[in-house]
């Protein structure tokens, strides 16, 4: 059982993440390697077709992102700083995300 307090601590930490996701015109998953070598103390999730997520544990500034990808060919049409979840907390804390709970038929 985690208590309030250890929720918030949790929180705390996860926000120490900066996170940043790029909606693209093109798959990212050729330059993904190349693109983290350049972006120190980051990494990057592949989200889908057009989408990535850049996590970082500093802010991030905006425009060397936009130039590497541009020197790649790659074009980004939207930028959103996202904020941490109480599932992604959850996940972090436990190392369970949802999918694995509804398996197990937890919370029926």
């Amino acid at each position: 059982i985690v208590k309030l307090g250890r929720v918030t601590e949790l929180m705390e930490n996860i926000e120490g993440e900066y996170r940043l996701r790029l909606q693209l015109d093109s798959h990212i998953g050729e330059v993904k390697e190349e693109l983290e070598n350049n972006l120190p103390n980051s990494r990057m999730e592949i989200l889908g077709e057009n989408s990535c997520m850049i996590i970082s544990k500093e802010p991030m500034a905006l425009s060397p992102i936009l130039k590497l990808l541009d020197l790649k060919g790659i074009s980004v049409y939207e930028a959103r700083k996202i904020k941490p979840s109480l599932e992604d907390v959850f996940v972090r804390v436990t190392g369970i995300g949802a999918s694995k709970l509804k398996e197990e038929g937890v919370g029926k």
